[in-house]
């Protein structure tokens, strides 16, 4: 009689304990596997950011997000996918994952955001992990390598250009070399609507040279300011070069630019 109990016991036992292991293990094949669920790493940053243990030292822009791509790295040990979120939006809310591997997880610093902000990684069987992100709030446009500030002094709307080789223009005229042909233009603390504009010569071997505005030909990146005094106007450029900075003054009441 007590072999046919104990043969019920685990009948009824044996099912129900492969049932449950089923059901909590991370999947299949892995039901047995010993080790982290995953582990978040540092990923690609650029060279102007501090890591200490889990802590990365990133900066903040007034003027637009600052991205931060693939600066995070979640490297999965089993099938399943883990919940990403941050407490200053510089995280999308998502999951990463699904098979194991490494996934990259982009961080972007909204604007003007500065103080501790966390980025949590959390996963339903109880594992998780957080990276510290410090941030410092700086007069920079984000993915900028120069930077040029030109002082101008004149009263009402001006039209200020900048061509291909650091020439800046006042309503088409040449009135000074700067070392940046940027075309991001920051006045007043605000990012102006800038234009790109070709222009080609009329004649060649004329001097100076006479050019008009063409579909070809070399490009100029201008914008529109109101001046009332003086003021400072910064010129931003992006490509992969040594930051530099750059002053020129500029008194457009002596240039008979009013």
């Amino acid at each position: 009689m007590w072999r046919e109990q104990a043969a019920r016991t685990l009948l009824f036992f044996l099912p129900t304990l492969v049932f449950i292991i089923a059901l909590t293990a991370p999947g299949g094949d892995y039901a047995f596997r010993a080790g982290p669920l995953a582990e978040v790493t540092v990923g690609q940053l650029p060279y102007y950011v501090y890591v200490s243990n889990k802590t990365l030292h990133l900066y903040s822009s007034p003027y637009a997000p600052w991205p931060y791509p693939k600066a995070l790295e979640v490297k999965l040990f089993y099938p399943t996918k883990v919940l990403v979120s941050s407490t200053c939006g510089a995280v999308a809310a998502s999951s990463v994952g699904g098979a194991t591997g490494s996934y990259p997880v982009d961080v972007v610093v909204p604007p003007g955001f500065q103080g501790d902000c966390w980025v949590n990684f959390t996963h339903p069987s109880g594992w998780r992990d957080a990276f510290l992100l410090r941030v410092r709030l700086v007069d920079w446009y984000p993915g900028a390598t120069e930077r040029a500030v030109v002082t101008l002094n004149g009263s009402g709307w001006q039209f200020v250009q900048v061509g291909q080789g650091g020439t800046l223009y006042i309503w088409e005229r040449p009135m000074a070399q700067i070392p940046v042909a940027g075309c991001v233009f920051v006045y007043n603390k605000s990012v102006l609507l800038s234009e790109t504009q070709r222009y080609r010569e009329v004649a060649p071997n004329l001097i100076p040279p006479a050019v008009v505005p063409s579909s070809s030909g070399s490009v100029r990146y201008g914008a529109f300011i109101k001046l009332d005094g003086v003021s400072q106007l910064y010129i931003y450029i992006r490509p992969t070069a040594p930051r530099r900075l750059a002053s020129t003054y500029l008194d457009l009441r002596r240039l008979g630019l009013r």
